[in-house]
């Protein structure tokens, strides 16, 4: 791709910011990125994206950021964890959902969410909440 046809890319790019909104851009972008997932599959996931920023009060975009903040990355390891539990993602899809450059951060999560401790007050509350959203995606899978 020479300077032109990046910069015209970009022009393109930007008009559909502005025509579209940055929601309904990344969505695309997620789409054309997540081909070989099944359209089952990423219904579960953007239910389980929703659902989890929902519980937590954290605005969605801010789960696709490549420097988000503490709860955005507790809800995504939420997700994460119910993806895994829900889906039968890989580690490189679910870093295509997140716009994640490495699958290695998605290790990373998981990491982190196994070594939750009931015993810690802050662990206990993502524990619960695994707990509770596991079953309503649970219904939600029913309904598919």
């Amino acid at each position: 791709m020479d300077n032109k046809e990046l910069k015209d890319t970009v022009i393109l790019f930007c008009d559909a910011l502005k025509k579209f909104g940055k929601t309904k851009v990344l969505k695309t972008i997620q789409n054309i990125n997540n081909q070989n997932i099944s359209d089952k599959t990423i219904e579960i996931t953007e239910f389980i994206i929703d659902l989890s920023c929902y519980a937590y009060g954290v605005n969605k975009n801010e789960l696709y950021r490549p420097k988000i903040s503490f709860d955005a990355t507790v809800v995504r390891d939420l997700c994460i964890a119910l993806m895994f539990e829900h889906t039968n993602t890989t580690n490189k899809e679910i870093a295509q959902l997140f716009l994640i450059k490495s699958p290695s951060a998605i290790s990373h999560s998981k990491r982190r969410i196994s070594e939750k401790n009931p015993k810690i007050k802050q662990d206990l509350v993502f524990i619960e909440r695994f707990d509770l959203l596991g079953g309503k995606v649970l219904e939600f899978k029913a309904t598919l």
